[in-house]
């Protein structure tokens, strides 16, 4: 009976279900059972977690896992909120992966360029441009 009173949610507390991207390295890909799917761990919100990869191939976890490859997981998860907290992950499926690709600082500077990025110390300067273009509406 106490177990189950443990593992009830909080009263007023909601769940809520929805896709999410995160990148992480693949700490570890491994199963204890051959009638069970592979679970893979990975650094969540800098703790590590294992996640089900369900029906996918899980040859290029392991790889991921030998380089040391930052990746980008595409994670079904499940949130629980209690009242006056942040949402807390409760349980996630990998359901797709994709090797991530880095930048480096001058291609990323770059883009900023070539997209008229607005930086921090430009944005006073456009924030009087745009109140006197207003005229003091």
């Amino acid at each position: 009976m106490m177990d189950v009173l443990a593992a009830a949610p909080e009263v007023g507390s909601h769940k809520a279900r929805g896709t999410t991207y995160v990148y992480s390295k693949i700490l570890r890909v491994g199963r204890i059972d051959e009638r069970h799917a592979y679970p893979v761990r990975i650094s969540l919100e800098g703790r590590p977690i294992e996640v089900s990869i369900g029906d996918l191939a899980v040859g290029p976890f392991f790889d991921a896992a030998k380089r040391d490859a930052i990746v980008r997981l595409k994670l079904q998860a499940e949130w629980t909120q209690s009242p006056g907290q942040p949402p807390v992950l409760s349980k996630a499926d990998v359901i797709a992966m994709d090797e991530a690709t880095p930048g480096s600082g001058a291609r990323i500077l770059a883009l900023a360029k070539e997209y008229n990025v607005i930086t921090a110390d430009e944005l006073p300067a456009v924030l009087a441009s745009i109140e006197e273009s207003r005229g003091g509406e």
